[in-house]
This record gives C-alpha cells, sequence and structure tokens, in this order.
C-alpha cells in the first residue's frame, strides 16, 4: 500500500497522511512496502518512507512531520528516507521507481 503526496515547502504533518493506521495493517507482508511517497514538489525531491520508519518517526520518537532535513545528508543517519532519483521536467517529475524498488528489495 502506497500513499502518494504533493507537497509546497520542505515538509509534510502526520495528519496529512491519511492512509497511516491502515497502513500498519500491512506491516511484516512479505515482498509488501507501505508507505508514502511525497513529492515536495517546490524542492523538486521526491522521497519514499515506510510506515515502519514513520511508526519509528511518530509513535517513538514523538516527531510531528517528516521533513527533507530528515535526509540523511542533513540529518544524523537516524531513519531510512530514500530519495528516489527524479528528472523535472516542465510541469512534473519523472521519477525512477525501479530503483525504489531495487533498494526496497535489497533492504539497505
Amino acid at each position: 500500500m502506497v500513499e502518494c503526496k504533493a507537497k509546497s515547502g520542505a515538509s509534510i504533518n502526520f495528519t496529512e497522511i491519511r492512509q497511516y493506521e491502515k497502513m500498519k495493517d500491512y506491516r511484516g507482508l512479505e515482498k509488501t512496502y507501505p508507505g508514502v511517497l511525497i513529492w515536495f514538489y517546490d524542492k523538486d525531491t521526491i522521497i519514499w518512507v515506510s510506515i515502519d520508519e514513520m511508526v519509528k518517526m511518530r509513535e517513538v520518537d514523538g516527531e510531528k512531520s517528516i521533513g527533507l532535513r530528515m535526509l540523511k545528508e542533513n540529518y544524523p543517519v537516524k531513519y531510512r528516507i530514500i530519495n528516489v532519483p527524479a528528472e523535472k521536467l516542465r510541469t512534473f517529475m519523472e521519477a525512477d521507481l525501479k530503483y525504489l524498488v531495487e533498494v526496497l528489495n535489497s533492504g539497505d
């Protein structure tokens, strides 16, 4: 189960992730990657955050939002957030979701 979001700015509040509770039901299923794919369109960045990481952020660490500041190049490596390679087109971005699937399957 994947929730896709398009957002201005550099963060998204957990209250905006409508499928959060439902995604928790899909945790632990083989070859299933519940999470959220977020396009920060004014930052030209697409990230992937799994439900496991969201639970750690929200329920363990008390985070209120997911932000670009949490990418490992900006933040101590605390969360596994995947920066999905993408190319900006005229209006939208073309993302390399094959890369995302490879990373998820590798377990890195």
